[in-house]
């Protein structure tokens, strides 16, 4: 796990231990106020770079940044509906 943001990787640690608490328990722990194309580029980072292989990370990121983002960069993650996925 990376420090990113904090002064210490025990601090780093239980911030991820408590955020997967909450969406364990259904608390939502997404900012839907952030644009679609944020939140997908921190996904990419966060989750994708870490769950998938090297390839399949590589593919996921062009299809956010050449097929997704172009699109649906200007919906804010709250205000994004079904139809448009």
């Amino acid at each position: 796990m990376t420090r990113r943001g904090f002064a210490t990787k025990p601090e780093a640690i239980e911030a991820a231990r408590e955020l997967e608490n909450n969406s364990a328990h259904g608390v939502n722990v997404v900012d839907n106020k952030i644009p679609l194309s944020d939140y997908l580029i921190k996904w990419l980072d966060i989750v994708a770079k870490r769950k998938v292989r090297e390839t399949i990370f590589v593919n996921y990121e062009r299809v956010v940044h050449k097929k997704i983002n172009p699109l649906l960069s200007h919906i804010k993650f709250n205000d994004l509906k079904s139809a448009q996925c």
